[in-house]
């Protein structure tokens, strides 16, 4: 065996010995404490009673059984105070307990009352909120369509101006072509009183080479149909101041006709253009998208979502 193993033995003997010796001394001194209480308790003096107030121990005291009745009344009335007191602090500590339970009551009430009011003006903040939300979008939607209105009704005053412009432009049309009519019809019934027919000179040749057969009536009938040729033909015109007139040379007494055919061919191209401006256009094809269940149609009432969409057509319509 070699020497630390020897060291190693000692030591361990050593602690073994000094565990044991620390065990025993732990039972023994805790008996000599329990020993020594009772022996206490054992000698312990009884309460004095103080019948006679300061005592004289030089003089013997004598006790009648009166004095130890009132002594011992004494004893328990002081006891019953005692206990009574006791019970009054129990009391008190149980009423202190109370009021705190009460108040820890109270606090847990009054947070939780603090939490619901903030729940409360939360949502009610919420609730003004989306209220405002949807009173701005509903205003928004009611501008939107005033604007529409507005401008339905500057279309329609437009159109109704257009109109009232082409029906006055057509009835003064209408008023010149009568006054070029009527001055037609009269400078033609001026021209009728003007013209002079001149018949034109005719020279009759006997052919001295008569045809066989041929009798002179024959001859006096062809003579007769040449006159009446030549007085079929009319002279050339003359004012009644002498001034001649070229019959040939176009008039310009037509232009006035020709312009109020050209109007009247305007207008029912211009209210076909501007037809599909119109309610009545619009609701129909308003009615044709209900029917065919066309969510796309461009004449379809305006929704929430369309705002933009017809601020964008209308911005792109201004320019």
């Amino acid at each position: 065996m070699s020497p630390s193993e020897q060291k190693a033995q000692i030591l361990e003997r050593a602690v073994l010995r000094l565990a044991t010796q620390f065990e025993i001394q732990n039972h023994i001194n805790n008996d000599l404490c329990t020993a020594l209480g009772n022996e206490k308790k054992r000698r312990r003096r009884g309460v004095r009673l103080n019948l006679l107030g300061q005592e004289s121990s030089s003089e013997p005291q004598f006790f009648s059984p009166t004095k130890v009745l009132a002594a011992k009344e004494y004893q328990d009335s002081k006891e019953a105070r005692e206990q009574e007191e006791l019970r009054q602090k129990a009391l008190e500590k149980e009423e202190n307990a109370r009021r705190r339970a009460e108040l820890a009551q109270q606090r847990q009430d009054n947070a939780l009352q603090r939490v619901m009011l903030k729940q409360a003006a939360r949502e009610e903040k919420e609730a003004q909120k989306a209220k405002k939300a949807a009173e701005m979008k509903e205003k928004r939607i009611d501008q939107v369509l005033k604007k529409q209105a507005k401008e339905l009704a500057a279309n329609e005053r437009k159109k109704e101006a257009a109109k009232r412009k082409l029906d006055a432009a057509a009835a003064a049309a209408t008023r010149t072509a009568l006054v070029a009519r009527k001055q037609a019809s009269q400078n033609a019934s001026v021209r009728r009183r003007s013209v002079v027919i001149r018949p034109k000179k005719v020279v009759f040749r006997h052919n001295r080479s008569t045809p066989v057969g041929q009798s002179a009536e024959n001859q006096e009938d062809r003579t007769d149909q040449a006159v009446n040729v030549a007085g079929a033909e009319v002279a050339q015109k003359q004012t009644r101041s002498g001034r001649s007139v070229n019959p040939n040379k176009p008039s310009t007494n037509n232009i006035p006709i020709i312009v109020i055919g050209v109007i009247v061919a305007a207008i029912p191209s211009y209210y076909f253009i501007n037809s599909n401006k119109t309610p009545a256009f619009r609701q129909s094809k308003i009615r044709e998208a209900l029917n065919k269940g066309d969510p796309s149609n461009e004449y379809r009432e305006p929704r929430d979502n369309d705002v933009k969409t017809l601020e964008d057509k209308k911005r792109k319509q201004g320019n």
